[in-house]
């Protein structure tokens, strides 16, 4: 889906549980947190604001 990130919840290095919210991402008007896939560490975030 197209649309822009508002905000990167989660830093590399951040354990993470499924589900639980990576990024915030605003597309048609509507913010969507985007979650993790499965429990684990947040190797990398491959975007930025904006």
């Amino acid at each position: 889906m197209p649309g822009t990130i508002l905000q990167i919840v989660a830093q590399p290095g951040t354990k993470v549980k499924r589900g639980q919210p990576i990024i915030v991402l605003e597309a048609m008007k509507m913010n969507n947190s985007i979650g993790a896939p499965r429990d684990g560490v947040v190797a990398a975030i491959l975007v930025k604001t904006g």
